[in-house]
């Protein structure tokens, strides 16, 4: 655990260069939170390690993502990836099934950016593959508030697998850091960028427009103390020192032994400081518990030079403000006003390249949009006022005449027949000779014209950011011909060339790859970027600006986005810059603490579906047994430690005893019927629960019975159907004027109708169902392992002082609840649930049940419920971005996002193309189509598990056979009989299959005729959206 910029991946290079020379065979799994650090990771291994393998379709590394890949995954000895990716490979049956299959083949894990444990949305996945891993893992990160507790966790989970796991930590940065906030001028004069400082001095002082934050200045709040990373260089720890001399009291005196005389010898070196700066702390830490103590007086002095701030006059670049400037007034209070003034002030001190970090996708277009527009408007502005610049383009005007003349006579010259060898003796005819003039012409047309190369249109030095002597010319014109054929538009691609890119997860993945590669080449200066350049990716430079305020800008994002400053090797000091951004704020980043990690319960039901499956098919193997046990006895860092293996058994046995009344395990625990949809579509959380009981309970079969009578009903039925279940969101507003000026007035519908009464119903069956057995969960868990008495508040989780025991009298309906919490029994309630969320909410002390973890769905109710966002039927009603974009209020960035899925099917490349498909709608959809043309033919058309990676590459052929299955389905339907269920044709073998069912409800409406049915219909409305996506691609 360094801290940024400290080299921890060159770890990894040594543990990977340690597998390649081993032998061939053995594996070292890279894990990395996206594909910007898959990429650069790849990139540096490829530059890195080489080698010679005796069989074909080996390599020394692969990327395997959800959107593509590079090499065989499989038949690699380095493979970098997605944690999602890792977990469905190591849950295949067939790398588990042999004793030299790939899981069995791993011999160390690489865990880049450990810290994403904590993450909300993905984090379990991390948790889940640190239970399951098979071999010693490496973790890495530079940003975990609670190391302790995260080392203590991994320490007993190595040791389950007699693995003894170190832990290696260093608090200094090889760097440091100076904080600076923005002082904008009052005008602003541009007409060219200044010439750099002849001699380059670190950092940005000794100038007005950077007012330097002294760390201790931001030390406002007493209460919460001093972060344990706050870093003082030897000029803080100087001033520090004098500040506090002198207020220093006889009650609160500093030591004499901090004299910087006295501590320091008279070569200082680094760890001196660092000794002399810790003494300092210690000091500075007991005034800040004394109210007493002159701290405060401290602090405000070192933050003096904060607290009057007030604009600069005037700023010009190259030449003295006068009456004819073409000058502008800079708001201060704009960030599209002041990021050319400070881009430039950055440059005259020579504190390029930087990085410029908004969380918002759209302000940073708009903000490199405005960046470039500006250097444009001010270039031409130039242009027409010099006088020499308009003498030089009527020579090159002159030159291009005189280049056409030329080759128009070249054109017309008849061509020469070339000349026959003369014999000895012969003379040459006088008109076959060469003359000297003649000779002069030709070697004056093979000279290269000084206009040759001249390009009118290019940037002029001084109004870019490009550094031009770091790529050829040539080389970016093939960059941005690319970009072009993508459909990236104009201006994103003219950016290039003025040195300012964009980086967001929302951007087409090759302009992003090009962007990052000359970034890193030195040629790009500045990137406006959001938090996708903040995780652990390689993309150092000088200075590091945050522009604006967001919630998004927490401790941990800004100690990411911060570290991207200070190269090492190449910068001695790394600047911060905050601009526009309230000091309060400024203040509160700087000293607050890393929070500590929290994680959610990483054993999911669909999970514990998928360790079915892995252990059934692989023929109970080793491996499939390794998992299970390594999952299941390893501590959990959400439960705490060995004694949470109670409730992770109990949680089991109700998850399992759920997924058999579900009709997914039979009586051995062997995965049977709908199973297969669960794998590809657990990513999409409890919506996949759902998704199965409308399946399950013959709904869709229902439904799309009528596919080729009236398709236009069932197919805008099943949207509705699916936009209650999957990529849910709330509208933002539902208010009567909102209603008034936008919704009556568009195409939109925006409030999701309600779900139809037949698909209600059987959701709320489900549900009911599943609310039943986790009740018995609860309850059987209460009267097995809890024997004390009920003394925490459900809601605050505040245990009671009173040894009191409450006394709740039996009510009419019944005995004294069990489940609900005795301080909610007061109130009347008995141990009767009308919801999941009631049970979980309301359950007593002692018992572990979290809504998140229940495999169900909750119904949207109109009447109470904030309204959910039709963006997904109103996409496929009208297929108008702008629209949803408007009345929807869903940005355009975040639509593509949802979207785009369906874009890579089609082969369709334009500028919002996000890497993150995992809660991608057109993806489900297409999951959903593959998965149902696997269980009509039984044969899976290939592995689903991995349907996500392969889907460029199988995509077509899944198609071809999806159209055979749908244009054959009445010769395929007359081989079966009626009464033949689809669990019993897609799973012959298991004749069991009705062992733990109550009621054969389904088994004569859903034969392979219905089923291929529900297939038509997917098929239908798969197309229908890949066409709208078509029209706007178009």
């Amino acid at each position: 655990m360094p801290p940024t910029s400290a080299g921890k991946t060159f770890i990894s290079f040594y543990a990977m260069e340690k597998v390649l020379k081993a032998d061939d065979d053995g594996v070292l799994v890279y894990v990395a939170p996206t594909t910007a650090i898959v990429n650069q990771i790849a990139a540096e291994i490829h530059g890195r390690f080489s080698k010679n393998y005796k069989h074909a379709g080996r390599s020394v590394w692969a990327i395997y993502t959800r959107d593509y890949r590079i090499n065989n995954p499989t038949g690699c000895q380095i493979l970098v990836t997605v944690p999602h990716m890792l977990q469905s490979m190591l849950l295949t049956p067939m790398h588990a099934g042999k004793n030299n299959s790939w899981s069995t083949r791993i011999k160390r894990i690489i865990f880049d950016e450990i810290h994403s444990i904590g993450q909300g949305k993905d984090g379990v996945i991390w948790e889940q593959l640190l239970l399951q891993a098979p071999c010693p893992v490496i973790a890495l990160s530079a940003t975990v508030g609670n190391p302790r507790e995260l080392s203590d966790w991994l320490s007993l989970t190595e040791m389950a697998n007699a693995n003894e796991l170190v832990t290696v930590q260093h608090h200094h940065r090889y760097s440091h850091l100076r904080s600076f906030v923005y002082v904008p001028p009052k005008v602003f004069c541009f007409s060219g960028l200044p010439a750099l400082p002849g001699i380059y001095t670190p950092g940005l002082d000794g100038s007005n427009a950077f007012a330097f934050v002294h760390p201790v200045a931001s030390l406002i709040s007493r209460e919460k103390g001093m972060p344990n990373d706050l870093s003082l260089e030897a000029r803080d720890c100087l001033r520090l020192w004098q500040t506090m001399s002198r207020y220093a009291t006889e009650k609160h005196s500093l030591p004499q032994s901090l004299h910087p005389e006295t501590i320091l010898p008279l070569l200082v070196k680094k760890i001196d400081v660092i000794n002399w700066e810790a003494e300092l702390r210690e000091v500075l830490r007991q005034w800040m518990v004394d109210d007493s103590s002159p701290f405060d007086l401290v602090s405000r002095d070192l933050g003096s030079n904060l607290q009057h701030m007030v604009a600069r006059d005037a700023m010009n670049t190259k030449h003295s403000c006068g009456k004819d400037c073409d000058h502008r007034e800079v708001d201060t209070g704009s960030l599209f006003s002041t990021i050319l003034p400070v881009l430039v002030d950055l440059h005259a001190k020579d504190a390029l390249p930087c990085l410029v970090f908004n969380y918002d996708r759209i302000m940073c277009e708009t903000l490199a949009h405005f960046t470039i527009d500006e250097l444009c408007s001010k270039e031409n502005a130039w242009k027409a006022s010099k006088s020499s610049w308009q003498k030089k383009m009527a020579d090159f005007d002159q030159y291009q005449k005189e280049l056409e003349i030329a080759r128009a006579r070249a054109a017309k010259a008849p061509r020469k027949e070339p000349k026959k060898k003369k014999k000895r003796g012969e003379d040459e005819d006088d008109d076959e000779k060469v003359s000297k003039a003649e000779r002069a012409r030709e070697q004056a047309n093979a000279d290269v014209s000084v206009w040759a190369g001249f390009n009118p249109d290019a940037p002029i030095d001084g109004f870019h950011f490009a550094d031009i002597t770091k790529l050829a010319m040539s080389e970016l014109a093939e960059m941005q011909s690319e970009l072009r054929v993508c459909r990236v538009p104009e201006w994103i691609v003219h950016g290039l060339e003025r040195g300012v890119g964009v980086h967001h997860s929302g951007m087409h993945r090759r302009y992003l790859q090009i962007v990052e590669i000359l970034f890193r080449r030195g040629f790009l200066r500045v990137v406006l970027a959001t938090g996708t350049l903040a995780l652990g990716i390689n993309m150092p430079c000088k200075t590091v600006v945050f522009a604006g305020d967001s919630m998004s800008l927490t401790a941990l994002n800004f100690r990411q986005a911060a570290g991207r400053a200070g190269r090492r090797g190449f910068d001695l000091l790394g600047n911060v810059v905050f601009v526009g951004m309230q000091l309060a704020k400024v203040f509160r980043l700087l000293s607050s603490r890393l929070t500590d990690l929290t994680t959610q319960y990483p054993i999911s039901t669909s999970l514990i579906l998928r360790l079915a499956v892995l252990l059934h098919e692989s023929n109970n193997s080793s491996f499939a047994v390794q998992t299970i046990n390594s999952i299941f006895s390893r501590p959990h860092l959400y439960l705490g430690l060995p004694e949470s293996g109670t409730t992770v058994r109990h949680h089991l046995r109700f998850s399992i005893e759920y997924l058999r009344r579900q009709l997914l395990l039979d009586t051995n625990g062997a995965p049977i019927n709908f199973a297969s949809f669960i794998s590809p579509l657990s990513y999409t959380g409890n919506s996949v629960w759902a998704f199965h009981a409308l399946l399950s309970k013959g709904y869709f079969h229902t439904l799309c019975k009528d596919i080729e009578i009236n398709p236009e009903r069932v197919l805008a039925t099943l949207m509705l159907v699916l936009s209650h279940i999957f990529e849910r969101q709330s509208c933002k507003r539902s208010d009567i004027e909102f209603i008034d000026d936008d919704i009556k007035r568009s195409s939109s519908v925006v409030f999701l109708p309600p779900l139809p009464e037949a698909a209600k119903d059987a959701l709320s069956a489900h549900n009911a169902e599943t609310l039943s057995v986790f009740k018995a969960h609860a309850k059987t868990y209460i009267n097995q392992y809890l024997d004390d008495e009920d003394n925490k508040l459900p809601l605050t989780k505040y245990n009671i002082g009173s040894e009191v025991v409450l006394d709740i009298p039996a009510s009419a309906r019944g005995p004294p609840p069990v489940v609900r919490s005795a301080f909610v029994a007061l109130s009347g309630h008995g141990d009767e649930f009308s919801t999941i969320s009631e049970l979980c909410d309301t359950v007593r002390s002692g018992v572990f049940l979290e809504e998140a973890i229940v495999p169900y769905l909750p119904i949207y109710r109109e009447e109470s419920d904030p309204p959910l966002n039709a963006y997904l039927l109103d996409f496929c009603k009208h297929g108008d971005i702008r629209t949803i974009e408007h009345a929807n209020k869903i940005q355009a960035s975040e639509i593509w996002s949802r979207l785009k899925g369906m874009l890579d099917l089609c082969r369709i490349r334009i500028l919002y193309h996000d890497t993150n498909i995992l809660q991608d709608f057109s993806t489900i959809l297409h999951t959903i189509v593959s998965c149902l043309t696997d269980l009509t033919k039984s044969v899976p058309l290939f592995n689903t598990d991995n349907l996500g990676i392969q889907r460029e590459r199988d995509s077509p052929k899944a198609e071809r056979n999806e159209k055979a299955f749908v244009k054959q389905a009445e010769t395929d339907t007359g081989k079966y009989t009626q009464d033949t269920s689809v669990y019993c044709t897609a799973n012959a073998k298991n004749t069991n299959v009705n062992d733990d069912n109550e009621e054969d409800w389904h088994h004569n409406a859903m034969n392979d005729k219905d089923l291929l049915r529900v297939l038509r219909a997917f098929v239908k409305l798969r197309g229908e959206f890949e066409v709208k996506l078509r029209k706007i691609a178009d």
